[in-house]
């Protein structure tokens, strides 16, 4: 019965260097702000931010901040049919012009589907626009236990849409498949430091 309310935030790790990705107001990125399925959505322009390398590592896992997966994961994630996402393609930029750089395709994670569930009582934060000065965050199971499992594999925190929750399920999905530079932290073990973390 826990691992039905077990849920995950994904980060990246390593020691690769990727420069700061920023996204545009050309119109490309405005897929990430939608609460439903986005039909026939343009291209995401990620801008890459100076220092650009010729080359960039092939990594499963981006940020700008919102979520940038490989082709590899974005693969593994389609073919899991997932309620409430899209993955969108992207392309990558620097200096305004297409940066070739890339050994493969990535995508931008669309996650549609928001749910206002944490346990205020329980957790440990300052809540106001977002959260901040996070010590603790526990999930309320009564909330989530009202929504079918399959509609909740994926979710976006009402309460701070940078937080993307991942069921132990699709972790463990995602983790078989050994991505590169790819952690998850369980919830109730993020604190406002764990993004430093390794």
């Amino acid at each position: 019965m826990k691992e039905e309310f077990e849920y995950y935030r994904i980060y990246k790790k390593g020691e690769d260097f990727i420069p700061l990705i920023s996204i545009g107001k050309d119109g490309t990125s405005d897929s990430f702000y939608t609460r439903k399925k986005v039909e026939d959505p343009p291209i995401i322009n990620f801008y890459l931010q100076k220092p650009v390398p010729p080359k960039l590592p092939p990594v499963d896992l981006m940020t700008c901040p919102h979520l940038i997966f490989s082709n590899k994961l974005t693969t593994l994630l389609n073919s899991l049919n997932i309620s409430g996402i899209q993955l969108i393609p992207g392309q990558f930029r620097a200096n305004e012009k297409p940066y070739s750089g890339m050994e493969t395709e990535y995508y931008g994670l669309i996650v549609y589907h928001r749910i206002k569930c944490i346990n205020r009582e329980l957790s440990d934060a300052t809540f106001a626009t977002g959260m901040r000065n996070v010590k603790k965050l526990v999930l309320d199971k009564k909330v989530l236990g009202e929504i079918p499992l399959e509609d909740r594999l994926i979710f976006t925190l009402k309460e701070d849409s940078t937080y993307k929750m991942f069921h132990k399920s699709i972790v463990d999905k995602i983790m078989e498949a050994n991505p590169r530079n790819v952690r998850f932290v369980y919830i109730e073990d993020i604190t406002s430091s764990t993004i430093f973390g390794r």
